[in-house]
């Protein structure tokens, strides 16, 4: 490429950056002329070995800017997999050296519950040691069969439309009520809120153009973060906000035009304007079943983030972590455990892409038989065993 091409598309890259709920509509024309010739743009992050990208990203220490770990390994957690069992699940996660719980406070039925949230930071804090690094506060979005999913009104099965002021309001209050302690449920901070794919437009069908669907689920995202920066002045605790998008990574034209990546066109996820508000991303790389994918599918979906990210808001590429998410079954219809040898392989992948992964999801049968596990321990020992590696 020549040398004046490439220093338009720096100037292109460094203008489709802009502060949060700045997203040009005609950012797309910029994804374009940048995705023309991306082996030039993305500055080697293929090249060199896994640590060289990690530095390259800032991930190879703790960063207390951003809250960047030297390593992850996650998992998330249903409350109702934990009520009453809370001392010994925490036991647990320190056995298996897990560093993150992202746990569930807000779910697809719109129940919200904060006493296991409460329950876990308290125990914590009498027993640092014995638990894990951070303890999230994960929140469903605008999946919710409950009354203030139904008062805001559906735009397909029960997906409530980003753009519903509502609702927005609705999910800001959930989650002030999860992190502040002078105004909501909880007795002390989290360590952060983790957002998941059910934040979203349910496809390119609704919410006219790519540009469109961008900008309202931003808007929902805004709203989260200024909840998220309002406790973290007034708490003086650093609280992280992380986002798991949906890993589909293909380029998409868009009909109102411009370029985008598919999970920003058909759900209004655009991996760079997320750059912008959060501190993670956590793209859910489930390859089984409806993706069919092979493991090295998860680290492209980590590469091709980062080079989004890279492409379209630079400034922010070292400061955002990227980690995925693997499953530990097979399906969501006829579930079953994903093999040792599979999930190795995955666990494989995720290592050599990120440094860092977490596993979708904690349930005992044993421990506690009401919760949805369809008779499975997730992880099994077996699983465990691998992932303890």
């Amino acid at each position: 490429m020549p040398r004046t091409s490439l220093l338009l598309l720096a100037l292109l890259s460094l203008a489709a950056c802009g502060a949060p709920g700045e997203l040009d509509a005609d950012a797309g024309d910029a994804r374009q002329l940048a995705r023309q010739d991306r082996g030039l743009a993305e500055r080697g992050r293929d090249g060199g070995p896994t640590a060289d990208r990690a530095r390259e990203r800032g991930v190879e220490g703790p960063r207390p800017d951003s809250g960047l770990p030297s390593a992850h390994k996650g998992i998330w957690a249903w409350s109702s997999s934990l009520r009453g069992q809370e001392p010994a699940f925490l036991a647990w996660l320190k056995q298996h050296a897990y560093t993150d719980l992202f746990l569930l406070v807000k779910g697809t039925s719109g129940t919200i519950k904060y006493d296991v949230l409460d329950t876990l930071l308290a125990l914590r804090a009498a027993a640092p040691a014995g638990a894990p690094t951070r303890i999230w506060a994960w929140v469903v979005g605008m999946s919710d069969s409950g009354p203030a999913g139904a008062a805001a009104g559906y735009l397909a099965g029960h997906l409530v439309s980003p753009d519903s002021a509502s609702y927005r309001a609705h999910l800001a209050t959930t989650v002030r009520r999860a992190i502040d302690p002078a105004r909501g449920q909880v007795k002390r901070v989290p360590d952060g809120v983790m957002l998941d794919d059910s934040f979203q437009w349910p496809s390119q069908a609704f919410g006219g153009s790519t540009a469109h669907r961008v900008q309202s689920l931003m808007a929902v995202v805004d709203a989260l973060r200024a909840e998220v920066d309002a406790t973290r002045q007034s708490t003086g605790k650093t609280i992280l906000l992380g986002f798991a998008p949906h890993p589909e990574i293909g380029v998409q034209a868009s009909a109102g035009g411009g370029v985008y990546s598919y999970a920003a066109y058909a759900y209004g996820q655009d991996f760079g304007e997320l750059a912008k508000r959060c501190d993670w991303l956590v793209p859910e790389t489930y390859r089984y079943g409806f993706y069919g994918q092979k493991p090295a599918w998860i680290g492209k979906v980590v590469q091709e983030i980062a080079k989004e990210i890279a492409l379209e808001c630079p400034a922010r590429s070292a400061l955002v972590a990227i980690y995925p998410a693997l499953v530990l079954y097979t399906s969501d219809t006829s579930p079953s455990l994903v093999s040792v040898a599979d999930l190795a392989a995955d666990r494989a992948a995720a290592l050599a892409a990120a440094g860092g992964y977490s596993v979708f999801r904690y349930a005992s049968k044993s421990a506690n038989p009401g919760a949805r596990s369809d008779g499975f321990d997730w992880p099994s020992a077996a699983q465990s065993q691998t992932l303890d590696l």
